[in-house]
């Protein structure tokens, strides 16, 4: 099974217990786009025209594709993968870098799989392993946008973790800059707007634009969070035509 496959299956598996969440929960969406782009939390899209580089020399090249087995096997639970081999696999490619292997975009998307993979599958409950395992997710982020600040996927994927010091509403922001049709971000950052209640008109007015401009699961995502808002706020008609709308929708 592929890193993305087994990625999408571990998140359709977690959008059933998001859709359950209060109103005032902010949450990162599903995959899937209305453009058709599958941008997912855990598979970065990180650019296709930099995925192959030239590479060092053999041994680099080996190291870096010992690496990339070792954790697109072992990325998901459900194929009965293994930390330490998800570890060894960040190692590998880690290695394969310092000696001269230089697909770099393609290294940090494996990396970051592997690591989230880590933090939120494999991370001892303990509040020590995993605040350790969710920084060096953070790290592997904040390495990644030194080499490639302007990519809004790596950026939205991001967010969730303030790299540079920047809180999540200036990457949410920076990425309509760089992107406006970017609806995952602009969504998001109406949650956040209503969240922190800053702008609950304009938070609105965004969540309703990427929600219009999206189909199948993100449209049902989004259509269920913005029911919840009106719900919590009080405007139950409005809600109910919102249900309306996605409950024919047709499942992905």
């Amino acid at each position: 099974m592929s890193v993305r496959a087994t990625t999408s299956l571990f998140l359709a598996t977690l959008l059933v217990a998001i859709s359950s969440l209060p109103a005032d929960a902010q949450v990162v969406e599903p995959p899937g786009s209305a453009s058709g782009l599958n941008r997912t939390p855990q598979s970065v899209g990180l650019g296709a025209e930099a995925q192959r580089r030239p590479c060092g020399g053999n041994r680099s090249k080996e190291m870096f594709f010992e690496g990339k087995r070792l954790i697109e096997r072992n990325v998901s639970d459900s194929t009965g993968g293994n930390r330490e081999v998800l570890e060894e696999g960040i190692r590998k490619i880690r290695r394969s870098r310092t000696l001269g292997h230089e697909e770099t975009l393609g290294a940090y998307q494996l990396m970051i799989d592997a690591q989230t993979s880590i933090a939120f599958i494999y991370a001892d409950p303990d509040f020590a392993d995993k605040k350790k395992a969710m920084y060096s997710l953070g790290s592997l982020y904040e390495d990644a946008l030194e080499i490639y600040p302007d990519n809004v996927e790596l950026l939205y994927h991001a967010s969730s973790y303030a790299p540079g010091g920047k809180s999540r509403e200036e990457i949410l922001r920076r990425i309509l800059e760089l992107d406006p049709e970017f609806s995952f971000a602009r969504f998001s950052l109406g949650q956040l707007l209503i969240l922190e209640g800053k702008d609950k008109v304009a938070g609105e007015a965004m969540m309703r634009e990427a929600y219009r401009n999206s189909e199948g699961r993100v449209k049902e995502f989004r259509g269920r969070r913005l029911r919840a808002y009106l719900i919590q706020e009080g405007r139950h008609a409005e809600a109910q035509k919102i249900l309306e709308e996605i409950k024919d929708l047709p499942v992905e």
